[in-house]
């Protein structure tokens, strides 16, 4: 079955899951993974043979917006994970702010 982003929202109906398999589900943008942060009991995610999965900052993203996870794609989260993921966050957050100021400047 194929995942799409109303199927994410029916998946927070389940606060208490720890483990998703999504594997080969055309998810294609990392955005739909957003919704996911509501399952805050997951430790176990599994993306792998999505189209996403090829697009920069990929992992990086998924563990910080699901800080949760002790397993990604079969492999286990690290602490350079962690910082990595962090350090990405604070790099997209920083650009979003200079977009936003040059937006205003025009």
């Amino acid at each position: 079955a194929v995942v799409s982003t109303q199927s994410t929202g029916v998946l927070l109906e389940f606060p208490s899951l720890t483990t998703l398999y999504l594997h080969g589900n055309q998810i294609q943008s990392l955005t739909e993974l957003k919704r996911l942060s509501g399952l805050t009991n997951l430790r176990t995610l599994t993306l792998h043979g999505n189209p996403l999965e090829s697009l920069d900052g990929y992992r990086q993203y998924v563990l910080g917006t699901l800080p949760s996870l002790k397993q990604l794609d079969f492999s286990s989260v690290t602490k350079q994970d962690r910082r990595d993921a962090e350090n990405w966050k604070k790099l997209c957050s920083k650009r979003m702010k200079m977009s936003k100021k040059a937006k205003a400047s025009d």
